[in-house]
């Protein structure tokens, strides 16, 4: 989400203070995915959110 509000136009700057955070942070944000192709964070998803149902199903 981090990385869709800046690439809207809104400046890390902005964004740190909006959320009462450092630009550090931000900018670390915004860089993390770097390097990982697209599929690894979408198959994380997929998989934590099987175990969420898992955990609350009883299983």
């Amino acid at each position: 989400m981090i990385r869709r509000v800046v690439q809207r136009g809104v400046s890390p700057e902005r964004l740190a203070k909006a959320l009462a955070m450092d630009v550090s942070h931000i900018l670390k944000k915004l860089s993390l995915l770097d390097g990982i192709c697209l599929e690894a964070p979408n198959s994380w998803e997929i998989a934590s959110s099987r175990w969420r149902s898992l955990a609350h199903s009883g299983k």
